[in-house]
C-alpha cells in the first residue's frame, strides 16, 4: 500500500490503492480508521473495509466499506442500485429515506440512503437492537459494480457524512 496525507474540512484523509491485482482502484480513507481488504473467490467479490477507531468493545460503531464485484456488461446501473435496496429491505424496521441517480466526478451514480434496526453488539449478551443509517453509492465501470456504504447509528450518522461525500468522490476506477 501508498499512502498519501491531505485533509479536508476537520477530517484527514490517506489515499488507499487496492492490494488485490488487476482491481484498479483507490480512494481516500479518515487518517485513524483501520483497514481490512478481503477477496472472496468463492462469492466473487473484494471488499475494502474501514472502521471507526471509537469502537467500542462489543458495540456498533462507524464503518465504511467498498465491495467491487463483477457485474458483467449487460447490468445496468439501476439494476444494481434495485439489488443493493432489495438487500437493505430485508433489515429490520427498514425505510428507505432517498434514492436518487446523480454524478460524482462526471460519472453517473445511484444513490440510496435507508434506516433500519440492527443489533448494537453482535457478541454481547443483552445486546439491544439501535437505529442504523446507512448511505450507499454505486457505480458501475466497465463489467465491474462499485458499491460504496457507510453506516452508523442513526444518532452519530452526520459525524462521518461529510467525510463520506469526499470519499465517494475520491474513489478512482483505475484500468484493470
Amino acid at each position: 500500500m501508498f499512502s498519501l496525507f491531505g485533509c479536508s474540512g476537520k477530517f484527514r484523509y490517506v489515499k488507499r490503492y487496492s492490494k488485490t491485482p488487476g482491481l484498479g482502484v483507490s480512494l481516500d480513507y479518515l487518517k485513524d480508521w483501520q483497514v481490512k481488504e478481503n477477496r472472496s473467490t468463492q462469492f466473487g467479490f473484494t471488499q475494502i473495509t474501514f472502521l471507526s477507531p471509537g469502537k467500542k468493545e462489543n458495540r456498533f460503531s462507524a464503518k465504511m466499506a467498498l465491495v467491487v464485484k463483477e457485474a458483467g456488461n449487460g447490468i445496468t446501473l439501476e439494476e444494481l442500485a434495485k439489488e443493493a435496496l432489495n438487500k437493505a429491505m430485508q433489515m429490520k424496521d427498514f425505510r428507505l429515506v432517498s434514492n436518487r441517480q446523480l454524478n460524482i466526478i462526471g460519472k453517473p451514480a445511484a444513490e440510496i440512503m435507508v434506516t433500519y434496526q440492527t443489533l448494537d453488539g453482535l457478541h454481547r449478551v443483552g445486546a439491544g437492537l439501535i437505529q442504523v443509517k446507512e448511505r450507499m453509492v454505486i457505480r458501475k465501470s466497465g463489467g465491474n459494480s462499485y458499491l460504496l456504504r457507510y453506516e452508523n447509528s442513526a444518532a452519530d450518522f452526520s459525524e462521518f457524512d461529510q467525510a463520506f461525500s469526499h470519499i465517494a468522490h475520491s474513489l478512482n476506477l483505475g484500468k484493470k
